[in-house]
């Protein structure tokens, strides 16, 4: 369960910060999918990212995702205890 509230958070903050020309998709080929439309309507430039498993960076719980381009993404949510 938390590995799934990890990708809705994620998911949610890609798609608050997303370019008008960028789609954000669950579950397609990775955790969460990024597509880029070109002029003509299609897709391009895929980013998939797979969610990894929560942990604390200090004293703070971490959520982390790595993207297929080699980015590794790291959001801190509200301190631990």
């Amino acid at each position: 369960m938390c590995g799934l509230s990890t990708q809705v958070i994620l998911t949610a903050i890609h798609w608050v910060e997303l370019p008008d020309n960028e789609v954000v998709v669950c579950e397609r080929i990775e955790d969460i999918d990024r597509y880029v439309i070109d002029d003509t309507s299609a897709f391009r430039e895929p980013t998939y990212e797979q969610v990894k498993t929560p942990s604390l960076v200090k004293g703070r719980c971490a959520w982390t995702a790595v993207t297929s381009k080699g980015a590794v993404i790291t959001v801190l949510g509200v301190p631990n205890g």
